[in-house]
């Protein structure tokens, strides 16, 4: 949304952004992977354990590549003109095909690899709490809640660390409500006079602030209607904080990333841990 907006380029937001996700990614990886008992234990501990053939694992590869490489597919099509969407889903058409043709060569990767099989399995109660969410969303929009939460947030004429600060605490509140209109709000609100990298930082924060809480982010949501026994108290139980932690640390990398390269020299981390009520004036530059 942001991208689309004109907000950050391609380049920019690699530029600045691909450290401190990184970071947002690895901290909760790390702490996780810690409680998954490796192969060899669990095997020991439960005789009639499976672990799954390197071989029977060949097939899927050019799968998880072409998954990959259709990522790439957004960056051409903004580069031509077309919208980022429609490049993502060429990708995904690109998968399917390929999918299609192992299938009717006799080496169909997997039984329910159809598309009418597909959307037999599609879970309704999560289709319902999508919509429900949505509509709750754009009523609050519709009559004006959330500009003026936006408001509240970031303040009348914002300063660079309100912004720091409302970009923050948007991402925290985006695990509970959809995080697209609160940043389609927060893009009418601040209008054209922002940091570049400030942009970078809300689409951060509100990309990763929904995985704090399950019901913050459609996979989360998606993956609760397909496991049962994936429920809101276990999420909140074992992944919340670590996610938390890694939300902490993406904005940190920031931080760090932002004072030593790019924000002007008067920002200082001793002036948001002040309380975020600097006075620096808003002001748009490029990374």
């Amino acid at each position: 949304m942001l991208w689309l907006a004109g907000k950050f380029t391609a380049l920019e937001i690699i530029k600045t952004g691909v450290l401190p996700a990184l970071a947002a990614w690895a901290i909760p990886q790390y702490l996780m992977s810690r409680k998954i008992k490796v192969y060899e234990e669990a095997e020991k501990e439960h005789p009639d354990f499976d672990i799954v053939d390197e071989e029977k694992l060949n097939p899927y590869w050019p799968v998880v590549f072409i998954g990959i490489l259709s990522f790439i597919f957004p960056l051409a099509a903004n580069l031509i003109g077309l919208p980022p969407f429609l490049g993502l889903l060429a990708g995904v058409g690109i998968l399917w095909i390929y999918i299609d043709i192992k299938a009717k060569n006799g080496d169909n990767l997997h039984e329910n690899g159809q598309i009418v099989k597909i959307i037999q399995k599609v879970d309704l109660s999560t289709l319902k709490f999508f919509i429900g969410i949505l509509l709750a969303v754009g009523a609050s929009s519709y009559i004006g809640l959330l500009e003026k939460f936006s408001d509240s947030v970031f303040g009348a004429v914002p300063s660079l660390d309100r912004l720091i600060f409302g970009s923050v605490a948007l991402g925290l509140i985006s695990s509970i409500l959809d995080n697209v209109p609160l940043v389609a709000a927060a893009i009418k609100m601040l209008g054209d006079n922002v940091f570049t990298s400030i942009w970078v930082l809300l689409a951060l924060t509100a990309g990763t602030g929904g995985s704090i809480l399950i019901i913050g982010s459609a996979a989360g949501v998606a993956a609760m209607g397909q496991v049962k026994e994936l429920s809101f108290g276990y999420y909140l139980k074992k992944a919340a904080f670590p996610a938390l932690l890694g939300y902490g640390g993406g904005i940190l990398i920031w931080l760090i990333f932002n004072y030593i390269s790019h924000l002007p020299r008067p920002f200082a981390a001793g002036n948001i841990l002040r309380g975020f009520a600097g006075g620096y004036p808003p002001a748009r530059v490029s990374v």
